[in-house]
């Protein structure tokens, strides 16, 4: 499943994802309309048909659809997670791998196509409790920066 994070409904148009070997589409004017693209007509042409329209109201309907939308919601930390932030003095980056491996890295990493984060091989990086900071995800393409992660409220 693929986790998209927006700030407004508009950020959705035009935004394509595959989700159990079937493509979707996201498109519309006033609202929005998801669509199958890669489906078939009865002559064998391919066509993109038209399955519902979404709103404020009905995003978390997408997840049936492989992708679950967080409208204008920051993450929260642990006190854990707050701890091992305040730990590191320096600058740093957090990032997750799309193995779910969570690693910090001392200078911004870079995404690569191999499925994990650096900047060049044998950079230094420090691998750690992959349920902390669940909200960093491969499929953000993010990586997290010390001073981000400060800004972000603790909860209890």
């Amino acid at each position: 499943m693929q986790t998209k994070h927006i700030e407004k409904l508009e950020e959705l148009k035009g935004y394509e994802w595959e989700y159990h070997g079937k493509k979707f589409l996201l498109t519309g004017q006033d609202y929005l309309v998801l669509k199958q693209t890669d489906t078939f007509d009865n002559k064998g042409l391919l066509c993109c048909i038209s399955l519902r329209f979404i709103g404020l109201e009905n995003l978390a309907e997408l997840e049936f659809y492989g992708l679950k939308v967080i409208l204008n919601e920051k993450p929260k930390l642990t006190r854990k997670e707050k701890i091992l932030i305040e730990c590191h003095e320096d600058e740093f980056f957090i990032a997750r791998s799309e193995n779910n491996s969570l690693c910090i890295f001392e200078k911004m990493p870079q995404q690569c196509s191999l499925g994990h984060w650096g900047r060049i091989w044998g950079d230094d990086r420090l691998v750690i409790n992959s349920e902390l900071f669940p909200f960093i995800t491969w499929e953000s393409g993010k990586a997290w920066s010390k001073s981000e992660l400060m800004e972000l409220e603790v909860t209890e």
